[in-house]
């Protein structure tokens, strides 16, 4: 019996690259490619604003804070026993818990921590 990659030797190129390889690839819903992209910006921004002015410290805080009244409670919780895991550093806790957290949450807690503290 042959293998896989000996049938698709005997195969032409032209029916391997336009009728085999396009159902290979299963195409990302847009919802999860723009939260994929707001998180870079949202968390770039973040951790410019409190590395400057703060640390990751008052920023993990700030996060737990936020999510325990801002979060769907299940999600919370789900973020709050990734808290408690001793064993990661404070940047993975923090980009875990910003991962967790939806795009319009990001942006809430962003308005809430950074925007409006930066106006008093």
């Amino acid at each position: 019996m042959k293998s896989l990659a000996a049938l698709f030797k005997m195969l032409p190129h032209d029916v391997i690259v336009n009728h085999i390889s396009p159902y290979t690839y299963e195409p990302k819903p847009p919802k999860h490619l723009l939260d994929i992209r707001t998180f870079v910006s949202d968390y770039s921004m973040i951790e410019g604003y409190y590395m400057t002015m703060m640390n990751e410290h008052i920023l993990l805080h700030d996060l737990i804070e936020y999510c325990k009244y801002n979060v769907e409670l299940s999600k919370f919780i789900e973020i709050y026993k990734r808290f408690l895991q001793k064993n990661e550093n404070k940047e993975t806790k923090i980009r875990i818990i910003l991962g967790k957290m939806a795009p319009n949450e990001r942006t809430q807690f962003i308005n809430d921590y950074i925007i409006i503290d930066d106006e008093f």
